[in-house]
């Protein structure tokens, strides 16, 4: 079955020249975890040989495909069928699954099978035959735009109907294309949400992937655009739904696509290969640890309703019932909020043993959580003699989870740690989610107010790091801020930081150099990144008391010496220069400083050339710590 991020691929000689290596780097830095070829249309191989005479695209199409096989991505067929000759396409469209032994295929059937229920058996009956039967066989999808209920409606007469029973009679799973446009006001998740009801009451049993739009149009004097918002918008109720994986339309029109009337760049492909949702073998999901981490191991505990030590009930005879639904990060129950009192609670009971600094975070799902005042209470901390109470907005946060803050926790009482709320918040017409909460072990002091004493530089000697140069003794900034460089596998991109270089006295001689925290705060991110390496994102404490925080991400690391959750001071060292990936690429350290902690959220984030993007998120390291050194006597502490 698909997982993650997929992509659709229409005419690969549009898709980045089509050039098998470079669209699979592209896939990878992405995360794209399948992608989508058109083999068919109606009769014909696609591409269609009058189109391509020499057969050059189709020569194309056979390396892409068999380089993303290499590569060990998934990849399946599309094909249009027409229903001139449901018998002869759906030979065609087999034969072509059977050519490059591809996974799958996505049946995208046209308007010309409206009221043709004969031949849609036909088409779907020899497709499956040619297909065969066995528990390895490739699977059939079924893609239809617009909602079935407008295609199929009961009262229709059948000569209006689309067929939609009969594709999928013969289907393992409905992949629907959801391009918004101008349905639902342009909104995503609306339409997203229209269109899975829809099929999740006719068809309960199948799996739905949905197709969402990563494209721009221009109907005559009428524009419209996928946005890079939107995009984020739908994955996020994607994973609210606790859906397997999603993909988009298409490759060539997410990139450089001259047509778009907004976003002719990169800025609709940024958005889908920047959201989190790794390739599952990647290793680099920087979520919370998921509800099987063993909480003696590593310090890490995370309870999701249904657990035996959460707990939920309705207070009197509230007529206000708990809702469930399946999400990403495990079951999460919703209600309705009251204005007025209490009708029904949960309580979240941890069972620590150890006394100790715990940080506490809350998962908020991105659908069924839209009340403003979610009032946590948390039991058994150090010198409060009642709960502390914590609130948060719910419906400002999608699918992540959001931290409640650092505790001193009491591990002689057992109920230490524990968490309650009810859905009293003062609103009619909300919904609360009660949702997988995480204790986190913290590791050091936590003093409070904790504020950071400075910047140092995060490579160089102690002595070296003491002087007024920001870039210590003989490394240099290979790729300053800001500037414009050839990514070979995103093409052009400004960059966010600094690649330090250290080649004196040898080339590579920054191989294996320490790399240390530029600041006192916490590790926040500590794990392996495809084309990134090893990396680590610390969230620094804020330089004034009523400052904000930083976060400085490295990147390219080896032999990383720090955990999720460890607090260190300015100077401590946290890893070794390593070696990015590719090979081909030189030993280098990349640094930067974000200012909006989406580094925290996405560990992998690159605005590629969207400069606002690049000014939202980032700051010019070299002249940040030159505004912010510490104290001199304190330098390198």
């Amino acid at each position: 079955m698909l997982q993650g991020k997929g992509i659709y691929i229409w005419q690969v000689q549009n898709a980045d020249g089509g050039a098998a290596d470079r669209l699979v780097a592209l896939a990878r830095q992405a995360q794209i975890s399948h992608v989508i070829f058109k083999v068919t249309d109606g009769e014909f191989n696609f591409p269609l040989p009058s189109q391509d005479p020499n057969g050059q695209i189709e020569q194309m199409t056979d390396r892409a495909i068999r380089a993303f096989q290499t590569a060990g991505l998934r990849v399946w067929g599309l094909t249009h069928t027409q229903g001139k000759n449901p018998v002869m396409e759906a030979h065609r469209a087999a034969s072509r699954v059977r050519q490059w032994k591809l996974d799958g295929l996505v049946v995208n059937p046209q308007s010309q099978y409206v009221g043709q229920f004969d031949g849609a058996r036909q088409f779907m009956a020899t497709l499956r035959q040619d297909l065969g039967q066995g528990a390895d066989r490739p699977l059939i999808a079924f893609s239809l735009y617009r909602d079935p209920d407008g295609q199929d409606p009961a009262d229709w007469p059948r000569s209006r109907r689309f067929p939609i029973d009969e594709f999928v009679a013969q289907s393992d799973l409905l992949m629907p294309q959801i391009y918004w446009i101008a349905r639902d006001g342009g909104d995503p998740v609306a339409a997203l949400r229209t269109n899975y009801d829809q099929y999740h009451r006719r068809y309960p049993d199948l799996p739905y992937v949905p197709t969402g739009a990563a494209y721009g149009e221009r109907y005559g004097s009428i524009e419209w655009t996928a946005t890079p918002q939107q995009i984020e918008l739908f994955l996020n109720q994607v994973k609210a739904l606790g859906l397997p994986a999603a993909n988009f339309w298409s490759w060539q029109h997410a990139r450089n696509d001259g047509k778009n009337p907004r976003f002719s760049g990169t800025q609709l492909w940024d958005a889908v290969a920047g959201y989190p949702w790794p390739v599952q073998d990647s290793g680099d999901d920087h979520q919370r640890p998921p509800i099987d981490v063993d909480p003696l191991a590593d310090g890490v505990e995370v309870i999701p309703p249904g657990d035996g030590r959460y707990l939920d009930g309705i207070y009197g005879q509230s007529t206000i019932r708990f809702a469930t639904m399946t999400t990403t990060q495990g079951p999460v129950k919703y209600a309705a909020t009251h204005p007025t009192r209490s009708t029904l609670w949960a309580q979240w009971t941890p069972g620590i043993k150890e006394s100790g600094k715990y940080e506490i975070s809350v998962y908020v799902p991105g659908t069924h959580a839209t009340t403003r005042r979610a009032r946590y209470h948390i039991r058994g901390v150090v010198g409060q003699d009642t709960t502390v109470v914590v609130e948060i907005d719910q419906n400002r946060y999608y699918d992540r989870y959001v931290p409640l803050g650092v505790f001193d926790l009491d591990g002689s009482r057992p109920d230490s740690g524990a968490v309650n709320i009810t859905n009293l918040t003062g609103e009619s017409g909300r919904e609360i989610a009660f949702s997988p909460i995480c204790w986190m072990r913290v590791s050091g002091d936590v003093g409070q107010p904790r504020l950071a004493d400075g910047y140092d530089a995060p490579v160089g000697t102690a002595l070296e790091r003491a002087s007024d140069r920001v870039w210590p003794g003989d490394w240099i900034d290979a790729m300053p801020f800001g500037r414009r460089f050839p990514d070979s596998a995103a093409g052009s991109s400004l960059h966010t930081g600094a690649d330090l270089n250290l080649n004196v006295p040898r080339w590579d001689a920054d191989r294996g150099a320490p790399v240390y925290a530029v600041a006192n705060g916490m590790v926040v991110f500590a794990a392996r990144l495809k084309t990134w390496g090893q990396v680590v994102v610390i969230r620094h404490d804020p330089l004034e008391a009523d400052g904000n925080p930083l976060w400085s991400r490295y990147a390219h690391l080896d032999e990383v010496k720090v955990r999720l959750g460890e607090l260190v001071p300015r100077g401590r060292q946290i890893a070794v220069v390593g070696k990015p990936e590719p090979a081909s690429a030189p030993y280098h350290l990349h640094f930067d400083l974000c200012i909006s902690g989406v580094v925290a959220q996405h560990p992998g984030h690159w605005p590629g050339l969207d400069y606002q993007a690049l000014l939202k998120h980032y700051v010019d390291p070299l002249a940040f710590i030159q505004g912010h050194r510490p104290p001199v006597h304190l330098r390198t502490r």
